[in-house]
């Protein structure tokens, strides 16, 4: 027992205006700095300069809660929260910005009776702390045992000093490999960026890449989703010494960067982010091991890898144990939370992630938001005669090298803007939920195609895909294969949103794909396949200078399928793709 806790523990709760008066005045702060420096387990997101910049920043969305705890007149626990301007969300400071989340205390007393008072002013809501950091000791109070749940989770760490492991991963003939093939696209350099403007303008090229994977991996955009989430970082690169920014570059071009919170004498990580244009020769992975080298530099102990996300445990050179921590004020919330994690846990026993489920509901929940009941029958009769009987011509069309462009569009299309592609969202039924297109977008991009897109209003109104040197394709359509002549490159995947056809987006991308194509060196003739039947797509493509090259068919009828293919001139079913007609 310390000796503060032979007095009474006086507890204070304050919300709002008094919240931000009270960690204002001189002395809580003074009484603060010295309670963050005595709690062994306390981080930088509970000190007041990452507590101060973000209660400001997300003052319009976000107001701050304080439960302080005295013993006499010494500050012995503290939690800062905060409560959205809705009364629905109640999080730590800095909410899912803050990788760590706990309370600081050195009374054992303190977290009990801070519980009951969240409980007593925010009545049937629940706290989550997402993570707890190693080391944090927690035996609840017998009332509040039934109410709090904590999962232990690991924390991967990687010493940095030394460094002596990342040297010998460097020297693996893989890692070497990587290096020296990045090396033979252009200079490389890695920079400590600690200038505000050169920040702000890497954080301009970091927050695409970032959103693309995150809403690849979780369906998630946290710059776009967020708009308060850049002026938040820009704030505290000016007015704190928090952040530790990395950057990695090919020549001008940006590879990969990170952008890392410092905590006691490590560095947290926080926002890692790789073009995919570079995920081939893991730049990614190469950043962290310079990063590794320059904290050894420096005399930092350790990268804190964070929990979550398998591909840090590949980094780790230990793991402490951490955890998440869910408090349910209600009984009756507690109780239906405790069923929700047995159906979990269940689930899990099976195989079946979290995150499956969560890709399977959205996908649900898209379907179903764009049915129509009215034209339901009519769509469910089309597809049953497809299915028995059914003609598919795929017509392929080739721009000749050499050839003139004739009526190109004149709606400015981007190439390979990355934030573009963070504006997506599905317009029609069949098409993919957003995590699922931005993961085949991200895919497409590793493989080296190249995106071209169009957006108004923050809507992507328009995209395309160009694919340089491809060798072989497959034709979904038609179920047949396709060997392409050498050199050859291949246009397709075009989308244009309903709400903006009929203004030539299809003609200028593809326009502006033929005029990068003809600038590639060695580069062949560019193909594009249609439906014959999308006579629309086929005026553009005719009058753009494409000409005729082949098609590709498939006949169903009943269980009986034939596909063929036919060249420019020759009569229909002249030659069979696949020998006798097969039998589905």
């Amino acid at each position: 027992m310390t000796p503060t806790m032979t007095c009474a523990l006086k507890l204070e709760t304050h919300r709002g205006d008094a919240a931000l008066a009270l960690i204002e005045r001189p002395d809580f702060r003074h009484a603060w700095r010295s309670l963050h420096q005595s709690c062994p387990w306390s981080t930088a997101f509970q000190a007041s300069p990452f507590a101060d910049t973000w209660y400001r920043s997300y003052r319009a969305q976000f107001a701050p809660v304080v439960v302080a705890g005295w013993a006499d007149a010494t500050l012995t626990g503290l939690v800062l929260l905060a409560i959205s301007h809705d009364g629905t969300r109640l999080c730590h400071v800095g909410a899912q910005h803050a990788e760590y989340q706990v309370w600081l205390s050195t009374d054992d007393r303190f977290v009990g009776a801070a519980l009951d008072a969240l409980a007593a002013e925010f009545p049937g809501r629940r706290l989550q702390l997402l993570f707890v950091p190693p080391g944090v000791p927690f035996t609840p109070p017998d009332r509040w045992r039934s109410r709090c749940f904590r999962r232990p989770i690991p924390a991967p760490f990687l010493a940095t000093h030394p460094a002596d492991t990342v040297r010998e991963s460097m020297r693996k003939k893989a890692n070497k490999s990587k290096l020296n093939r990045l090396t033979r696209l252009g200079k490389i350099t890695f920079e400590h960026v600690a200038d505000d403007a050169a920040f702000a303008a890497l954080l301009d090229q970091i927050a695409p890449l970032y959103d693309l994977r995150q809403g690849a991996a979780h369906a998630a955009l946290p710059f776009r989703e967020d708009p308060l989430k850049k002026s938040f970082y820009l704030a505290l690169q000016r007015e704190t010494d928090l952040l530790h920014v990395t950057a990695m570059r090919v020549d001008d071009e940006l590879v990969a960067a990170h952008i890392g919170v410092r905590s006691r004498n490590t560095v947290l990580v926080g926002m890692p982010a790789q073009s995919p244009r570079y995920a081939r020769h893991s730049a990614g992975k190469l950043l962290f091991f310079e990063l590794a080298l320059l904290l050894e530099q420096e005399g930092v102990d350790a990268l804190d890898l964070t929990p979550g996300g398998e591909y840090k445990d590949r980094f780790a050179t230990r793991f402490d144990e951490a955890s998440t921590l869910t408090v349910v004020f209600s009984r009756a919330g507690a109780w239906r939370h405790r069923q929700q994690r047995r159906l979990i846990d269940a689930a899990k026993r099976r195989g079946v992630s979290t995150d499956s489920v969560k890709r399977t509901l959205r996908t649900v929940r898209h379907t179903v938001s764009h049915l129509r009941p009215a034209t339901l029958p009519l769509q469910v009769a089309r597809r049953l005669k497809r299915a028995v009987w059914d003609d598919v011509e795929l017509r392929i069309y080739r721009f000749p090298s050499g050839a003139s462009m004739t009526h190109p569009g004149t709606v400015p299309v981007a190439r390979d803007r990355f934030a573009d592609l963070a504006c997506y969202a599905p317009a029609e039924r069949w098409q993919p939920t957003v995590d699922a297109f931005l993961q085949s977008a991200t895919e497409r991009l590793e493989n080296g195609e190249h995106c071209y897109t169009h957006v108004e209003n923050g809507v992507l109104a328009h995209y395309g895909w160009l694919s340089d040197r491809q060798e072989s394709t497959f034709m979904d359509e038609v179920h047949q294969s396709w060997t392409l002549p050498p050199g050859a490159a291949v246009a397709y995947g075009f989308y244009t949103h309903p709400r903006f056809r009929g203004r030539g987006m299809y003609a200028a991308s593809l326009g502006r794909m033929i005029r990068d194509a003809k600038a590639i060196p060695g580069l062949g003739e560019i193909y594009i396949c249609v439906r014959a039947d999308n006579k629309p797509s086929r005026r553009v493509i005719e009058k753009l200078g494409f000409v005729y090259d082949r098609s590709f068919h498939e006949r169903r009828r009943f269980r009986s399928v034939r596909r063929w293919s036919t060249g420019a001139g020759e009569s229909d079913g002249s030659r069979d793709a696949e020998g006798p007609p097969s039998r589905a």
